[in-house]
């Protein structure tokens, strides 16, 4: 069984509710807290992926104040807690 907070699903639905296919947002509709399938949980990986990019492309913005960079730096470590979970919790295969 996958353990996650509340916010953790939070941010796992809204990074896939982000990606620009409709296939892999439909697919969180088979995502399930129990038993994340393989194919579902790459999709989740997939669009965490593609969250923490744009968090570390906006960290190179000159214009943030030190308290911009700290959220950011805490959101990409949030984002990376969440990913090593979600890996854990259902491996995928060997490519």
């Amino acid at each position: 069984m996958l353990l996650l907070s509340p916010k953790a699903w939070r941010l796992i639905d809204a990074a896939i509710n982000d990606l620009p296919a409709a296939e892999q947002r439909d697919a969180r509709a088979s995502w399930t807290m129990a038993n994340p399938a393989g194919p579902t949980a790459a999709i989740a990986l997939a669009a965490l992926s593609r969250k923490a990019a744009r968090l570390q492309g906006r960290l190179n913005l000159p214009s943030l104040d030190d308290n911009e960079i700290s959220d950011l730096e805490n959101d990409l470590t949030f984002i990376d807690s969440v990913t090593a979970v979600l890996r854990e919790a259902a491996p995928l295969p060997a490519a």
